[in-house]
């Protein structure tokens, strides 16, 4: 199992399962702004992943080479070897259990940025919004609380094993040892509270499912038993979302977009995939992420198609947020910071990309 990110080109056609994409929930996130009033908290995308790893590899080094140490220096046998390997297993095993609420912790995050922007648009009035706000800080403090008993064990084991370091070395000639191993061990323990559970559950956990899945998804498309067979649960799919309760002011800016470019006649707005070929014509883009297009967001011109020429249309249920597949963070991120968007669009933007996102998890709380 590779210990590099997942990347794009690796997911393919690939259909995510919902219980992969709950495993990527607990990995490190770092909130990104997108327009003025919207911050997305991350789903489905890591921060920080290289940083964690080479911590947790560096933790590693440590707790072996004090075991090296100790051995050439005390000539400790075997149950000595024994056991420091057992404690350091413990230490990891306490890391990952450590980790664990973060889950809830970032499924919590996801429900404020949410709350968040409706308080600021007024869809929900800003003291109901207040009081809900509240209401997952207090369980996202609940939860932190949960982490205590699992820190307190990590601290106790650094200090046991630094107390049995210096007993062992007082009467040798070693003058440095006996201090500088504790403080090693207290890096360690440092990086077991901070790292370590973020490593594991982005590379054992989150990419072990993801291979696993990968892998199945491969053979089954190698054992087609026809070409007819219904590929919607393997391969990906495009999703043509509707943009519901546009706010009237990007309602019209988005409007004078679309006027613009059918006035123009620009044929690269339009579809052109060959998947659809019928299809295709009848939906404007109007907006596209520059990496592989993956995400759009589109305008339904076929619905307009037999209305008179001087006839108002309702253009409130025209708008679309498509993706093949799984809208990951990056893709949501390249649409909102292409060009064409401005600040109140890409927070209304990254607020239904995160609703969709939501949507993909298989638990919920």
């Amino acid at each position: 199992m590779t210990m590099r990110p997942v990347t794009n080109r690796e997911i393919g056609n690939f259909r995510i399962p919902p219980s992969v994409l709950d495993n990527w929930r607990p990995t490190r996130k770092a909130p990104r702004k997108l327009g003025s009033i919207f911050e997305h908290p991350r789903i489905f995308s890591t921060v920080g992943y290289r940083a964690d790893r080479n911590w947790f590899i560096f933790a590693l080094i440590i707790e072996a080479a004090t075991i090296l140490v100790s051995i050439f220096v005390i000539e400790f046998d075997f149950i000595y070897v024994s056991v420091a390997c057992l404690v350091v297993a413990i230490d990891i095993i306490f890391a990952f259990l450590l980790h664990k609420p973060q889950d809830h912790i970032n499924k919590l995050r996801c429900s404020i940025a949410l709350n968040d922007y409706r308080g600021k648009t007024g869809s929900v009035d800003k003291i109901t919004a207040g009081d809900i706000a509240n209401g997952f800080e207090d369980e996202i403090k609940k939860t932190q609380r949960k982490k205590i008993f699992f820190i307190a064990v990590i601290i106790l084991v650094a200090i046991v094993k630094s107390i049995g370091v210096m007993i062992a070395l007082s009467d040798d000639d070693a003058v440095l040892l006996p201090y500088v191993i504790p403080i090693l061990f207290c890096l360690t323990a440092y990086v077991h509270i901070k790292h370590t559970g973020y490593f594991l559950s982005e590379w054992y956990v989150f990419r072990r499912s993801f291979y696993k899945e990968r892998k199945k998804y491969f053979k089954d498309m190698a054992n087609l038993p026809d070409k007819n067979t219904d590929l919607t649960e393997l391969v990906r799919v495009e999703q043509k979302v509707p943009l519901p309760n546009i706010p009237p002011v990007l309602k019209a800016e988005l409007d004078a977009l679309v006027y613009k470019i059918k006035v123009n006649k620009e044929p690269g707005r339009r579809f052109d995939e060959k998947r659809e070929p019928k299809e295709s014509s009848d939906f404007i883009t109007l907006f596209k992420n520059d990496n592989n297009s993956n995400v759009r967001i589109v305008y339904d011109d076929s619905k307009n198609s037999d209305a008179p020429e001087n006839e108002v249309v309702d253009t409130s249920s025209r708008y679309y947020l498509t993706s093949w597949g799984r809208i990951l963070d990056d893709n949501l991120f390249d649409l909102v910071d292409g060009a064409g968007m401005n600040a109140e669009l890409k927070s209304f933007i990254g607020y239904n990309g995160l609703l969709i996102q939501a949507q993909n998890f298989q638990t919920h709380d």
